[in-house]
């Protein structure tokens, strides 16, 4: 990794854009990345092809007469900080700096323990967890909601105290469940989608008897009967849950996968892709679904397919257990125990 920085002043994005079309069209590097005046590249893994890169980034830059802070330039390494995000590419992890990490800690803390809090405050405290949701993809999600009671606020004096309504603190507290257990460091994820069935997961569920879950790669299953105060909730939510249910049970397993569900239910695939929904039993389903992807390092979508078959699943969800057998042979001896779900809503 070579770190570069362009002391360039207004030329910043003009340069950026010449920069990157001469890297990657005349000279096939192919990974250059900037944030105004701050340069990354990323390089084969060869300390000699790196530090070729990097001669080849500094003359690109003397022919652009764009001029370099020598004293800021570092690498070829292997881990180094960019825009204070500490990168590690021998063990493809991203990493918070500790203060960093104890400083939006407590920041989440003290907004979640007090009934309003000063604009300007906020406005810091949502600075701070958008910096942090760089490394924690999820954790995006649960921003939405506080950057929308920002945009109200926008034009009132800083020292004006925002009361935060329900959904926000129910944000507030996502974060600091998960800020508490976290250790600052996430892998970097795959780029490419590995669909629910290359992975051997299927889920279904029954809107008047129960749900199922069936982990084919590793022989793995579960089901269980809906409780009484979840049959009249809706089937959006009941399809939703033996999602969570399986990546919660089965999810420290797939770290660093961008998993794609196959599922016919709308609803459901609309609510993953905008990690929201108007229902509030769904929307807690959601923020466990998230929490459980934070915590394993991994992210879920949803791809709408009709009318999908799914009878290993559909067996199981309605506890046609001698059909499951004979659809699912080398399914193990017993059902795995669901991990308890994150307790708050």
């Amino acid at each position: 990794m070579t770190y570069i920085y362009v002391d360039s002043g207004e030329r910043v994005n003009k340069v950026a854009e010449a920069v990157e079309w001469i890297l990657h069209h005349q000279f096939a590097i192919p990974i250059i990345m900037h944030y105004l005046d701050d340069y990354l590249s990323v390089s084969a893994p060869f300390l000699s092809l790196a530090s070729k890169q990097r001669s080849i980034i500094e003359e690109a830059f003397t022919y652009l007469g764009v001029p370099l802070a020598l004293e800021k330039l570092e690498g070829p390494v292997t881990e180094l900080t960019f825009l204070g995000i500490t990168l590690n590419s021998e063990r493809f992890e991203a990493r918070l700096p500790d203060d960093k990490l104890a400083d939006i800690k407590q920041l989440v803390l003290d907004a979640s323990s007090t009934r309003s809090i000063p604009t300007a405050k906020f406005v810091s405290l949502l600075g701070k967890l958008s910096f942090a949701a760089q490394v924690i993809v999820p954790g995006r999600t649960f921003m939405r909601r506080l950057w929308d009671t920002a945009k109200k606020f926008s034009k009132v004096p800083r020292h004006y105290r925002i009361t935060l309504s329900g959904d926000c603190r129910k944000d507030l507290l996502w974060w600091q469940e998960f800020l508490a257990s976290w250790n600052g460091k996430s892998f970097f994820l795959y780029q490419a989608e590995t669909s629910s069935t290359d992975l051997g997961l299927y889920t279904d569920a029954s809107g008047t008897l129960g749900w199922g879950a069936y982990y084919a790669n590793e022989g793995r299953w579960m089901f269980s009967r809906w409780e009484q105060d979840t049959m009249d909730l809706s089937i959006e939510y009941k399809e939703l849950y033996p999602i969570l249910v399986a990546c919660a049970t089965w999810g420290h397993m797939w770290c660093r996968l961008r998993i794609a569900f196959h599922c016919d239910n709308q609803a459901v695939v609309d609510c993953l892709a905008s990690g929201t929904s108007k229902s509030p039993p769904v929307m807690a389903l959601i923020r466990k679904l998230f929490f459980v992807c934070a915590r394993h390092n991994f992210c879920v979508v949803a791809r709408h397919v009709p009318g999908k078959s799914n009878a290993i699943a559909d067996a199981l969800s309605r506890f046609k257990l001698q059909e499951f057998r004979m659809l699912a042979p080398r399914a193990r001896q017993g059902p795995d125990t669901p991990v308890p779900l994150p307790s708050w809503d």
